[in-house]
């Protein structure tokens, strides 16, 4: 839920006006699931990014959505789902193979079988791998306590059709 909320105050914020936000999950079918509760940590500060959904009946109860049950067009997706991506791209492969839309997916966890659903899809993916800490930050805080020198694991999956060259990424 305060995930949620934040997207919606940073796109009107920011005046996104080509964005449709709607509280669900996304998976492989639709459904439901649950968003356990979120901690606050000594410092006041609460890690909305790393929430895994569970079907164990605790905490928020949200709808969850195939992306094929969406019935719409897309040219790009961004999903950071914690260990859903694969998921995520199945339950969307009929929209995918439609519309062939570029693709940003985290990929920490299984991305054995991430990558190999992607190539079934006929994509290339490249690697990036951001760090999660920069010291030019929106903060402008300098102190890097937890993530010295860690990085996110991100794919960008690109339609086997389109010709991009990208600097910095590894196919």
């Amino acid at each position: 839920r305060l995930c949620f909320q934040m997207l919606c105050a940073n796109l009107a914020m920011n005046g996104i006006l080509n964005v449709l936000a709607v509280p669900k999950a996304v998976g492989r079918e639709v459904g439901h699931a649950w968003v356990p509760p979120q901690e606050t940590k000594e410092n006041g500060l609460i890690n909305t990014g790393g929430v895994v959904l569970n079907d164990r009946g605790y905490g928020d109860h949200v709808a969850m959505v195939a992306i094929d049950a969406l019935e719409r067009d897309f040219d790009f997706i961004r999903a950071d789902v914690e260990e859903m991506e694969l998921e995520l791209v199945r339950g969307g492969e009929a929209t995918i193979r439609r519309c062939r839309p570029m693709m940003s997916l985290e990929s920490n966890h299984n991305s054995d079988a991430l990558l190999q659903a992607l190539f079934d899809l006929d994509y290339k993916c490249h690697w990036h791998f951001p760090p999660l800490y920069q010291d030019a930050n929106f903060r402008n805080n300098t102190v890097n306590e937890h993530f010295q020198g860690t990085v996110s694991l991100n794919l960008l999956c690109v339609p086997h059709e389109v010709d991009l060259h990208l600097e910095g990424f590894v196919e």
